[in-house]
């Protein structure tokens, strides 16, 4: 009896479990109004930081004609950057294409990249704000820099793991970092392994 008893609880707390963890949210590309996406990974410290602007309509990417984008730095306009031109971004193709394939590529990029090239640093307000089509468009985010972690450690070693018939040679990292007491932060984990 009590292992029956145990097993409909067990069946019930599943149930609840597994109730109060969906939420959906609707969504209808097919009546949905074109949007504006800012889309930027901004690094304190860098000397130039990149910002790229799409016009998102249902599945697909419309192309995106005119676009402005200003950056706030504690509320001041910092800049008001021009966006890279098709001929910059991909210019290193030319010789490598052959010329009618080269200016398709050119005619088919539908987004814009703008370069901010204020340098950003922890505790600075940052505040994006984009505008499309003569204004029809908007967008916007605000953000804090945060503060550099106050410790990072790394710890590697190479290891031996059985792959198919044989044994293959990984790297593997242990990372520990001391977080900011009462902050919520994401942190970027970017490594490069450099084998020369």
């Amino acid at each position: 009896m009590k292992t029956k008893m145990k097993l409909h609880l067990l069946y019930i707390v599943a149930i609840v479990l597994l109730a109060s963890c969906e939420n959906e949210i609707p969504y209808n590309p097919d009546n949905q109004q074109p949007l504006l996406i800012m889309n930027a990974q901004l690094d304190a410290g860098k000397d130039v930081n990149e910002v790229y602007l799409h016009l998102g309509e249902g599945y697909s990417i419309e192309h995106l004609n005119e676009a402005t984008l200003s950056l706030y730095i504690n509320g001041k306009i910092a800049e008001t950057p021009k966006a890279v031109s098709p001929e910059e971004m991909y210019g290193h193709l030319e010789g490598e294409l052959d010329k009618d394939i080269y200016e398709s590529l050119l005619k088919s990029i539908r987004f814009k990249k703008y370069r901010l090239t204020s340098t950003l640093h922890p505790g600075d307000n940052i505040r994006l704000e984009a505008t499309a089509e003569n204004g029809k468009y908007h967008a916007s985010a605000e953000v804090t820099m945060p503060q550099p972690i106050e410790s990072l450690h790394v710890d590697t070693c190479l290891a031996y793991l059985r792959e198919y018939s044989g044994q293959t040679l990984y790297r593997q990292y242990k990372i520990t970092l001391q977080d900011r007491p009462n902050e919520k932060n994401y942190y970027r984990l970017d490594i490069w392994n450099d084998r020369s």
